[in-house]
């Protein structure tokens, strides 16, 4: 049914997509990202061995970089920008996993399906919330987190959705069946009502997300633009380069 598919819609776009969601950027690096003992890592690549920094420190492939005064300064900024940088994100990734899931909600009690369902979706809604809470780099790579918000997707379609579709068809032969053609047509006048106030209600919950998710996209440019001032180079003599932004038209969750 359409409004099933709303939902599950409504889902996969708020948890499928990066952590900005909505916002005007999108951001580029060259190697997983992790926070390990107080420090952002940037794991080795074909082309790059690991980059580690904490406070105004930096470590290349293991060893200790010597900086200059202006690099320790510009090191510090980048650690400083990534530190806020985790809250936010996350901040952004729970608003964006309770806007989809009240929007499934808000169908299964339409359906009064929210009693059977409510331990699943209690369930996945638990496992995004710990995923989303464990590590914040995570959030910053949006392969890794497709490949952790599908499964929790991939549980709603498989074991959910069947349970509201059942619900809503057995009301509907229900009242089919009894002649009562007011009542018919008042559940399906209900249902289409629903429909427009839950877009109605996820389009404005997504606009409000957009100015913090765009305070992450001016983060994520500053930490670019002090990555691109840095004077230290690798054993190779390459640049860092550790993360590229680049500016793209604005998206929301639902369209």
């Amino acid at each position: 049914m359409r409004r099933t598919a709303l939902a599950v819609s409504v889902l996969a776009a708020m948890l499928s997509a990066p952590a900005w969601a909505g916002s005007s950027c999108n951001l580029s690096v060259q190697a997983d990202i992790k926070v390990e003992r107080n420090a952002w890592v940037f794991g080795a690549t074909d082309d790059r061995p690991e980059v580690r920094l904490a406070g105004n420190r930096l470590w290349i492939g293991g060893r200790a970089a010597e900086l200059t005064a202006d690099d320790q300064r510009r090191v510090a900024g980048i650690a400083s920008e990534f530190d806020a940088l985790g809250p936010e994100v996350q901040a952004i990734a729970v608003e964006a996993v309770d806007i989809a899931f009240t929007a499934l909600e808000e169908v299964a009690i339409a359906f009064n399906s929210e009693a059977e369902m409510r331990p699943k979706m209690a369930e996945a809604r638990s496992q995004l919330m710990t995923s989303i809470r464990s590590n914040p780099a995570w959030l910053l790579d949006e392969q890794k987190a497709d490949d952790l918000v599908g499964p929790a997707v991939e549980t709603i379609v498989a074991e959910l959705v069947p349970t509201i579709t059942g619900a809503a068809v057995s009301q509907a032969l229900k009242l089919a069946f009894s002649g009562d053609e007011a009542a018919a047509k008042a559940f399906e006048v209900r249902m289409e009502n629903m429909e427009t106030q839950m877009e109605q209600r996820v389009e404005a919950r997504a606009k409000a997300l957009e100015p913090k998710a765009e305070a992450v996209c001016r983060r994520l440019e500053r930490i670019e633009a002090l990555d691109n001032e840095l004077e230290v180079r690798d054993a190779d003599g390459d640049v860092l380069n550790l993360i590229v932004v680049r500016r793209s038209e604005i998206r929301t969750a639902s369209r």
